[in-house]
C-alpha cells in the first residue's frame, strides 16, 4: 500500500479539524439565536393563580423561531399578554422571546402556531383539529373581580373555524351547523343525541361536530 506523504496527511488533519470547528460555531450561532429576547418581569400571581396556559411550570417542548426548528427547549405560555418564555443558559433566569420572530410551538399535546386574524402582529392559537379545515382556539386569561372585589385570572377561548380563505369565530354551535348546508338537520340531531353542550364544553362541542360534518361529507 502506497504511503501517504506527510504533506497530505497535514492537509487531511487541519480539514478535519477545521470542518469540526466550524460545525461547532455554526451549532453554537443556531443556538445563540433563541437567547435574544427581553427579560420577563411580568407574570403577576392573583389569589394563588397565574397567567401561565397549562400550568404555571415549565415544560420541555418543541419551537421554531427565525425559521430554526427547536427541540427539548424549557418554556411556558403567558396567555395573558400572549408571550413564551424559555429560561436562560445558566437557568436561573428567563425572558420572553420576540414575538415577531417565534413561529409555532409545542406544550405537551398543545401545538400553537401563530395567525394574524387579530392583528398584522399576529395572536397564538392552538390547533386543536386539523381535517379538511382547521379549528384553532385562542386562549386568554383576564383579570377580573370576584364578588369579594378581589382580582383573579378568568381564562377564556376564542374558537376559530378556517374554512378556506374564510375565518370565521364560532361564538354559539348554530354558527358552525348553519354553515354545513344540508347536513344542518343532521348534524342538529348529533348535538343533541351526543349531549353536547356549547356553553359547559365549547371546544369539544365545536370539534365534535365538525368531525361529524366532515365525516358526511362536507
Amino acid at each position: 500500500m502506497p504511503r501517504l506523504s506527510f504533506s497530505l496527511i497535514l492537509f487531511l488533519l487541519i480539514f478535519s479539524i477545521d470542518t469540526k470547528a466550524s460545525s461547532s460555531l455554526d451549532t453554537l450561532k443556531t443556538n445563540s439565536l433563541l437567547y435574544t429576547g427581553v427579560e420577563y418581569t411580568t407574570g403577576l400571581i392573583l389569589l394563588n393563580e397565574s397567567p401561565f396556559f397549562p400550568k404555571d411550570e415549565f415544560i420541555v417542548g418543541n419551537l421554531r423561531y427565525q425559521g430554526n426548528f427547536y427541540k427539548g427547549i424549557e418554556m411556558k405560555y403567558d396567555c395573558k399578554d400572549d408571550l413564551l418564555l424559555i429560561k436562560d443558559q445558566s437557568g436561573d433566569s428567563f425572558f420572553q422571546l420576540i414575538k415577531e420572530k417565534l413561529e409555532e410551538f409545542n406544550l405537551g399535546e398543545h401545538h400553537f402556531i401563530k395567525l394574524k386574524i387579530q392583528s398584522p402582529r399576529g395572536e397564538f392559537y392552538e390547533q386543536v383539529y386539523t381535517g379538511k379545515r382547521d379549528l384553532m382556539v385562542q386562549w386568554q386569561k383576564k383579570i377580573v373581580r370576584n364578588q369579594s372585589e378581589e382580582r383573579r385570572y378568568e381564562l377564556f377561548k376564542n374558537i376559530y373555524l378556517l374554512n378556506g380563505k374564510d375565518t370565521v369565530r364560532i361564538t354559539k354551535i348554530s354558527e358552525l351547523i348553519d354553515l354545513t348546508g344540508n347536513n344542518k338537520k343532521k348534524l342538529e340531531r348529533f348535538y343533541k343525541e351526543k349531549h353536547l353542550r356549547f356553553r359547559k364544553d365549547p371546544v369539544n362541542a365545536v370539534v365534535s361536530i365538525l368531525k361529524k360534518a366532515e365525516s358526511e361529507g362536507w
